[in-house]
């Protein structure tokens, strides 16, 4: 049966409890095609250390990638409409063999399959990673080569975003550039979601680093 009565005492401590968690920031699992993930689970890197937890998960704005998806759709349907109506079919066959022709598609869908694969895998990879002690940026130029850059945050000195044209406004997204320290490299995140919350983020973890 449930409680009817409940001390003051132990309301007090159920209240406390309710709002100390209130304010813990949400975790979220990351979805598949996230381009924007605040305080993700199960999400691990190399070298992460024990303390080190991810506040931001980030990519390129999905919308990046409707020029290659769209690109690839036409040439997808391309043959379609240029070799397979019956009066070109026969003009075709009458100077390449019909074998030829199925080859050469063969070798065009290929083409096709592996550009699009190349041009998911690049924006899947490209990730740029936020924690409580270090901002990390991996970069696929290709799917064999692989740069990763880090930066603690206490090198960290200002952060900063560019949000110019109309997609970048109705879609949210932009640029965000971070400034370092000495010699070390400044970061750039391209086209991200939300900058003006990345760039408030880190801009917060690193004055929690200078209290």
């Amino acid at each position: 049966m449930p409680d009817v009565f409940v001390s003051n005492e132990n309301k007090s401590i159920a209240e406390e409890q309710a709002l100390s968690s209130s304010k813990k920031p949400l975790e979220q699992s990351i979805p598949l095609l996230a381009s924007f993930c605040h305080n993700p689970t199960g999400v691990s890197f190399i070298n992460q250390e024990q303390d080190e937890k991810i506040i931001l998960f980030l990519r390129k704005h999905f919308i990046k990638n409707i020029s290659w998806i769209s690109m690839g759709f036409l040439f997808l349907l391309l043959p379609i409409f240029l070799i397979f109506p019956v009066n070109l079919i026969e003009s075709v066959q009458s100077v390449i063999p019909l074998r030829f022709i199925l080859v050469f598609l063969g070798f065009y869908y290929l083409i096709i399959v592996g550009f699009v694969y190349t041009s998911f895998i690049t924006w899947f990879y490209n990730v740029g990673i936020i924690t409580t002690k270090q901002i990390i940026d991996v970069d696929f130029t290709d799917i064999m080569y692989r740069e990763v850059a880090k930066v603690r945050i206490e090198d960290v000195i200002d952060a900063e975003y560019i949000q110019g044209g109309f997609l970048h406004s109705f879609f949210d997204y932009g640029n965000v550039f971070v400034q370092t320290e000495g010699l070390k490299p400044n970061f750039e995140f391209h086209s991200i979601p939300y900058p003006d919350k990345t760039t408030d983020i880190i801009i917060d973890l690193k004055a929690g680093k200078n209290d």
